[in-house]
């Protein structure tokens, strides 16, 4: 069965070739209506885009990067299954690279993809040159999970002073005065504006900021933070409750809370970030900041395409999504 062309398509509608070609790679000139009858027709008839052929012509790979600090990470992966939907929705091939939180590595990556390897990048950076870098490129972009409200980025972030906020917030409403911070990169826009939503839950319960109670550091590791954070608690003077940077920090809590001996850990309220799926298993409850992941990949991709096919005056666009409450057990037996 021979190959359906844009000659094709354009025939059966009586249109031109033009026409065709600007409906169906979304550039501007076309009347909505004939846009949206190309696109039907083209499913009609069975169209496959020559990738090779429009890459030659438009300079087009159809392909997108996304670069995640660690795709283990329950948050990362879940952000990546919203991204790879709407690629796919969009006829995109999505190309994963995961930083492993080395400034190095997501340095090579941002050169290799923009070497005409990707039409758009998307990313959770980890270093403080990553937007001037991408920037250098010249390829559209999309910052993912940070912000920057001066800069001409695009990017989707979540209300992270809003999460720590009402995270702090519902520890106090239940009685704890000595809530601790841990875990965390310190160097980090999402963990400055959560310790702002901290620090302000303080203030409007009239406790004085303690930053003894802040147990978190400039690596990305947040072990030796857990481990000062549970010694501090031994020591007798130590927290009552505990706001972890992630859930997977708060897992690691619950864990050392629960080896502790004479029942220390007993009676400390712990509230996670992130509500990973382990979260809600009966047996953990983890109380928890919800962030809407599969909705922030969905929304950047979404914003990504409209970078790189502009149908208007492309400027850049700031998405702030709202966590939410989720309450479990906050209070560890």
């Amino acid at each position: 069965m021979a190959r359906v062309t844009i000659k094709d398509i354009a025939k059966e509608l009586g249109v031109s070739y033009t026409t065709v070609s600007r409906a169906l790679t979304n550039r501007a000139g076309v009347n909505p209506i004939t846009r949206e009858r190309v696109v039907e027709e083209a499913k009609r008839m069975g169209y496959q885009p020559n990738i090779l052929a429009r890459g030659l012509v438009m300079q087009r790979t159809d392909t997108i990067g996304l670069l995640v600090p660690d795709i283990t990470n329950p948050f990362s992966a879940e952000v990546a299954r919203g991204v790879e939907n709407a690629a796919q929705e969009f006829g995109l091939t999505l190309i994963l690279g995961d930083t492993n939180y080395s400034p190095e590595l997501e340095s090579q990556y941002i050169r290799r993809l923009g070497s005409n390897r990707v039409d758009g990048l998307l990313i959770m950076p980890v270093s403080s040159n990553a937007k001037t870098e991408i920037l250098d490129t010249g390829i559209p972009s999309v910052i993912l999970n940070t912000k920057n409200a001066a800069d001409s980025t695009s990017f989707v972030t979540i209300d992270h002073e809003l999460g720590g906020y009402l995270a702090t917030k519902h520890l106090l409403e239940l009685g704890f005065r000595r809530v601790a911070i841990v875990g965390g990169k310190i160097t980090s826009e999402a963990y400055e504006d959560r310790l702002v939503g901290y620090k302000k839950a303080l203030k409007d319960f009239g406790i004085l900021y303690d930053a003894e109670l802040i147990f978190s550091g400039p690596a990305v590791s947040n072990s030796a933070a857990l481990k000062k954070a549970v010694a501090k608690l031994q020591g007798g003077e130590g927290p009552d409750a505990f706001f972890a940077a992630n859930d997977v920090i708060a897992l690691d809590l619950l864990r050392a809370l629960k080896a502790l001996p004479d029942r220390l850990g007993s009676g400390i309220g712990v509230i996670g970030f992130d509500d990973i799926p382990i979260a809600s298993f009966p047996d953990i409850e983890l109380s928890t900041m919800a962030q809407p992941k599969y909705i922030l990949g969905r929304t950047a991709v979404e914003i990504l395409v409209q970078k790189i096919n502009p149908v208007q005056e492309n400027h850049a666009q700031h998405v702030i999504l709202p966590p939410e409450l989720v309450i479990r057990k906050t209070v560890r037996d």
